[in-house]
């Protein structure tokens, strides 16, 4: 593969960083055959990164090198494509990754959730929004079945579309499900040095504001007890700006802290008042019972814990669909148990037993993909 391209691929992965000046041109001398150049100015958080691919020219380098330098100094050269793709990446990849301030976290331990950065520009939305109404439709382009559906063509359309494991059946959503940045903020609200994908869902709420839509009050890791620990979390990536108009989640603030109870979680019923007077009823004695819209740009990125609460009610609006995409995350620590009831029935339980698996042992393998390691 030319050099170029993977140039042109590293740097598409600089979510919300432009480059300041990039230039290419290809062939060598007069028009003739030979490896492509390109250079880029890249400005960053940390500086400057200037990335250099010559074809065969005045350094005397052929056209398989590459140099990065950035304001720390320093320039590396490598001779081989594969290299090339290494040392780019890993250079620009740092200069672009943002992390978590003490803030921030601190909001998350208190509250049991966060308003993260935006991650995903308006190209990226079009092509996720696409990509979500294709699966819904039962189009896969990689030729792979979800992991499981839970709305079909033929069924209400104005229920909830929710599809788990569409990353499998669609390119454009698996890259987003293994976005780095968000694995990276994931390991570091959980405190932990790695972190793997649970599973993922698209969800799509329809316009036309039916109660079928909504997504009753419930705590995750209410159906995720087969994970012996609860060191997991969701990413939640509307794919439009959402409001209470549009159907967005609610939060109880602090309810992580609750502990899991059985009787939080009524995932599939629509009545919703009726399911805060029965939270009201097992909550904690002195505990302040406290709900919190998310108002969220589009292509913004929330996190919350897997013992929050939260809920969405209707889409109120028209004609406005609301598409997102939650992108459930576990700790590397997390490993598999038995609770002797329906929790077991969990998919990333069921492929356990598949696998062989001992309870005890960790979730991992090609079901759950590492999305953040620092080590």
């Amino acid at each position: 593969m030319e050099a170029a391209l993977y140039l042109g691929r590293i740097l598409e992965k600089l979510a919300g960083e432009e480059a300041d000046r990039a230039v290419s041109f290809g062939g060598g001398q007069d028009g003739a055959a030979g490896p492509r150049v390109r250079l880029a100015v890249v400005g960053s958080s940390v500086g400057d990164v200037l990335v250099i691919c010559p074809g065969l020219g005045e350094t005397g380098y052929g056209g398989g090198c590459a140099g990065v330098r950035g304001r720390s100094g320093g320039l590396r050269l490598a001779a081989e494509e594969r290299q090339l793709e290494t040392v780019l990446e890993e250079e620009i990849m740092s200069a672009a990754e943002i992390g978590i301030s003490e803030e921030a976290r601190s909001r998350f331990e208190e509250d049991g959730y966060w308003l993260g950065p935006q991650l995903f520009d308006a190209g990226q939305r079009e092509a996720l929004a696409y990509a979500v109404d294709e699966v819904n439709a039962g189009r896969y382009e990689t030729g792979r079945e979800p992991m499981a559906r839970f709305w079909s063509p033929g069924d209400d359309p104005y229920a909830l579309h929710k599809v788990d494991n569409s990353h499998w059946c669609n390119p454009v959503l698996a890259e987003a499900v293994r976005n780095r940045q968000i694995g990276r903020l994931a390991a570091q609200l959980l405190e932990t040095a790695a972190v793997r994908l649970w599973h993922e869902q698209i969800l799509m709420k329809p316009a036309g504001g039916r109660v079928s839509a909504n997504v009753a009050w419930h705590q995750d890791y209410n159906y995720w007890r087969s994970s012996d620990r609860p060191r997991m979390l969701t990413a939640w990536i509307p794919l439009q700006e959402v409001n209470p108009e549009l159907g967005t989640m609610h939060f109880v603030k602090g309810s992580h802290r609750w502990g899991w109870q059985a009787a939080y979680s009524h995932f599939g019923r629509y009545d919703m008042e009726e399911q805060e007077r029965v939270i009201r009823r097992y909550m904690p004695e002195g505990e302040k019972y406290e709900t919190a819209p998310v108002y969220l740009e589009a292509g913004r990125v929330s996190f919350h814990h897997c013992l929050t609460l939260h809920g969405s009610g209707p889409n109120l609006a028209r004609r406005q669909h609301r598409r997102a995409i939650a992108i459930h995350i576990h700790a590397d620590e997390c490993r598999w148990c038995r609770t002797g009831d329906k929790a077991d029935d969990h998919k990333c339980s069921q492929e356990m037993e598949r696998l062989g698996k001992r309870y005890g042992d960790k979730f991992e393998g090609e079901y759950w993909p590492v999305l953040w390691s620092g080590g």
